[in-house]
């Protein structure tokens, strides 16, 4: 191997080294600052073609046609989430109409509980006994804790939500109206040749976009379809529905399938329905267990990477950077795979 080569391939090893830890930092600390106009970025690289078009045919200033299309792209984004939001305050209001006998259920089943734990409580030694009869008491301090953290977390973060999501809105009607000003000016200060690899990506970013938004849509009409049939045998009403709300409560970043199956079951264990709650349980690890297994391989599938590399890809990102990373890994190696075989990188 003469020097030449070997200098070629330490130069690409760097620059893929570089690529990779200004990933990392941009993933741990630029998201929350960058969001917004990431977003904007994105919204107006997704309308851009359609506001050209109209533009040309009807001869509007850009900006009016430009502000048309953003605000039904953001109508269409609203409605989908106002849907997702009703669906959930109407599962809540459900569950606060029930939530009398739910406590009821779960005095009992935690007098229960006690009587049990003391019972086995007379033959273990003086420490460990007291441990166990206070271990009701304490599951139901740490699970109420746990919520009161969360609400409490949620309202605290309410003003840094409506800022963010006001900030969104006006820069994609910006980037949206200025956006091809904004190619220019990058093209003016960026080196051609920085500027073409900055393009490669951007192709091939928005190649993969489609297939993994099919492998994730696959995801979910496997989970719903499972979710279904499981509360149908369990003979719950509204199977359909309620499987479509925890599909799609599935779909949200750090929620599952657990965060409704869990309590659910739980709720159903207090109240003495053991069927009920051992099948939503197991329901829940069967979902789980599709879901991990079938999960790299759709993916893998889709954005042509192999199944092992995608779970890899998966653990890494998690470890790394949490939920974002877990969706994020697999998509950015194959990316990544794309541009090295293409020389781009």
């Amino acid at each position: 191997m003469d020097i030449e080569t070997t200098r070629a391939r330490l130069i690409r090893a760097a620059w893929i080294a570089l690529v990779l830890g200004g990933l990392y930092c941009g993933f741990r600390w630029l998201p929350g600052v960058l969001l917004p106009f990431l977003i904007a970025g994105a919204v107006a690289e997704g309308v851009h073609g359609p506001v050209d078009r109209l533009t040309a045919r009807t001869r509007l200033p850009r900006r009016a046609v430009s502000a048309l299309v953003v605000t039904g792209a953001l109508a269409v984004v609203g409605v989908l989430l106002w849907g997702a939001i009703y669906g959930l305050t109407a599962a809540a209001q459900a569950a606060v109409e029930r939530l009398p006998g739910w406590m009821e259920s779960a005095e009992k089943g935690l007098a229960a509980l006690r009587t049990a734990t003391g019972a086995i409580g007379e033959r273990l030694p003086a420490p460990l006994a007291g441990a166990l009869e206070e271990a009701p008491s304490t599951l139901a301090r740490t699970l109420t804790g746990a919520a009161t953290g969360f609400l409490t977390g949620m309202a605290g973060r309410l003003p840094e939500r409506l800022l963010t999501a006001t900030v969104t809105v006006i820069a994609c009607y910006i980037v949206s109206a200025d956006y091809h000003k904004l190619a220019r000016f990058l093209r003016q200060v960026i080196k051609p040749a920085v500027f073409d690899r900055i393009c490669a990506v951007r192709r091939v970013v928005l190649s993969k976009l489609g297939p993994l938004a099919r492998g994730y849509g696959i995801l979910l009409l496997l989970t719903f379809a499972e979710l279904a049939v499981g509360l149908a045998l369990l003979g719950v009403e509204g199977a359909v529905g309620k499987a479509a709300l925890i599909a799609a409560v599935d779909l949200m970043p750090v929620l599952g399938t657990g965060t409704v199956l869990i309590p659910w079951a739980a709720i159903a264990l207090l109240q003495g329905q053991t069927g009920m709650g051992a099948g939503l349980l197991g329901l829940y690890a069967a979902v789980t267990l599709v879901r991990n297994f079938v999960e790299p391989r759709v993916i893998g599938a889709q954005i042509r990477l192999s199944p092992l590399f995608v779970l890899i890809c998966m653990f890494t990102g998690y470890r790394l950077f949490g939920f974002q990373g877990l969706v994020l890994a697999p998509f950015v190696a194959s990316v990544g795979k794309e541009l090295v075989e293409q020389g781009a990188v």
